[in-house]
């Protein structure tokens, strides 16, 4: 029995693959040296520019202050463009640059709960357990009641909840497991999904609809998606996409559409509200079964690793068409990208025979053009694959053989390097962190960029914020001028005015 279920487990791994998964997302990002938990509300200000400064060029520096070590992200017009963190005396800043014009700047700061989740199976796959990771030391199962047995309800993925502190679970290792709900703040046993749901469902990773009110979660053994209702914990009703085509995973888009990869190469957009498919992605890909978005709605694109070869695509959400094809050098299973989109981080896969294709490597590309950055060599072949909220930590599970000795290598994003391996007792599956237990704060200044180059237009903005009063004022100033000239040239020699 023992060997069947390695068998089944490695056959299960090859089909799906898709327990690789991200369920975070992302000037390059700085390591905090003293991290921490997470405050109630940390503090961010804009020092510089100031309310209604005129710059001429397009580059500036950004500065301010916020909680030490923490991480603190710059965007405009909704779209994040850079990232740093605070230094010991909560001090930050960063050289960029953005178009000219009127410039409405967010500076956002972020610190991380005090904890993340993930589950754990003995070797011989018959107990689960859920486990938690203090983030700030990366300590696995501090204080009492941890870690808590499943009850046999087997989770091995945990999708945290956009508005309270649950998740629904996932397990593609025993297929006859229906999907579960944990709550982390009663530190009890997750409770099975009630009603009709499909027998048999091999159940993956699943998504919340934004408000939290139901959870998609794909049946890849019966070909649909069964949607649960979060507040009863009950199965609500099925649903078929692309004539009971098999999805691998399901996303939920900054816009609130889920998107829904599956073993054909297309992704599928549902619109949750109709709970109807509203378009269909052709990826050009044999298989796809992760997805990575930015966290800023009016970020242009995402990026759809393909499992079947060693490419990804980046699709256009205006017309959800691919607009550039990357080879990687690796089969990619899932990533994440960083807070101020400009760097792609995707994890090696397992190749279409089943075949280890690089699990072991996370590739570090631009997010912008597609060229290496760097790689990253882990200790291990990975099946999980999570950045914190901030950015200063990215996890990886590393299962080993599920006989031998599992750990959980800690990524340093400014290095690209492993600076922590943290062993665990059992085989573990993907760490989650919930963004409902995540601190920030926000601030905003307007200013004026590219003054010197002084178009109309231009002109016209600047004096709508006051940033050019001295040119008015000399504007003003020679119109009295030209005027006074004119009437007592008028009256010294009688000429008519409209000729002069």
């Amino acid at each position: 029995m023992k060997q069947y279920k390695k068998i089944h487990f490695k056959k299960t791994f090859i089909a799906t693959f898709s327990l690789i998964i991200l369920f975070g997302s992302v000037v390059t990002p700085l390591i905090a040296t003293n991290p921490k938990k997470a405050s109630a509300a940390p503090t961010v200000t804009i020092t510089s520019p100031t309310e209604g400064q005129s710059i001429s060029g397009t580059n500036f520096t950004a500065a301010g202050t916020a909680t030490p070590n923490t991480t603190v992200v710059l965007s405009s017009g909704g779209v994040s463009f850079a990232q740093t963190i605070s230094d010991g005396s909560g001090n930050w800043s960063v050289a960029t640059s953005l178009p000219a014009g009127n410039i409405n700047l967010t500076a956002r700061a972020i610190e991380n709960p005090e904890y993340g989740y993930f589950a754990t199976v003995s070797p011989d796959f018959s107990v689960f357990n859920v486990n938690r990771l203090r983030i700030s030391d990366n300590a696995v199962n501090p204080g009492a009641g941890w870690p808590i047995d499943s009850n046999g309800t087997n989770p091995f993925i945990m999708v945290p909840s956009p508005v309270n502190n649950t998740y629904y679970s996932g397990n593609f290792l025993v297929s006859s497991v229906l999907p579960a709900k944990f709550d982390a703040s009663l530190a009890v046993a997750p409770t099975t999904v009630t009603g009709s749901y499909p027998a048999d469902p091999l159940a993956n990773k699943g998504a919340f609809t934004q408000d939290g009110s139901l959870y998609f979660a794909p049946n890849m053994n019966v070909g649909s998606i069964s949607v649960i209702n979060t507040a009863t914990n009950a199965w609500q009703q099925d649903l078929t996409v692309g004539s009971g085509d098999t999805v691998s995973t399901v996303w939920t888009a900054p816009s609130g559409l889920m998107y829904a990869p599956s073993f054909t190469g297309k992704i599928y957009v549902i619109n949750p509200d109709t709970l109807t498919t509203v378009n269909e992605i052709v990826t050009g890909c044999g298989q796809v079964a992760a997805l990575v978005f930015s966290q800023d709605a009016n970020y242009p694109f995402l990026y759809a690793p393909c499992l079947d070869s060693a490419q990804v695509k980046k699709i256009r959400l205006s017309d959800l068409s691919a607009v550039e094809t990357w080879n990687t050098g690796i089969i990619t299973s899932s990533g994440a990208i960083s807070l101020d989109n400009k760097k792609l981080y995707l994890i090696g896969g397992y190749a279409g025979d089943g075949s280890p294709a690089d699990s072991d490597k996370v590739k570090v590309l631009s997010a912008d053009n597609g060229s290496t950055l760097s790689t990253i060599q882990l200790s291990g072949g990975s099946l999980g694959f999570l950045p914190t909220s901030d950015f200063q930590k990215i996890y990886a599970s590393i299962p080993g053989d599920p006989i031998g000795t599992q750990i959980i290598d800690v990524i340093d994003p400014i290095t690209d390097t492993i600076e922590a391996s943290v062993p665990v007792d059992g085989f573990p599956g993907p760490l989650t962190t919930n963004p409902t237990q995540d601190a920030e704060a926000t601030i905003q200044v307007s200013f004026v960029l590219g003054a010197a180059t002084g178009t109309s237009s231009t002109i016209q903005k600047l004096a709508e914020t006051g940033a050019i009063g001295i040119s008015s004022t000399l504007l003003i100033g020679i119109i009295i001028a030209v005027t006074s000239y004119l009437y007592l040239d008028y009256r010294a020699h009688k000429k008519p005015l409209k000729a002069e």
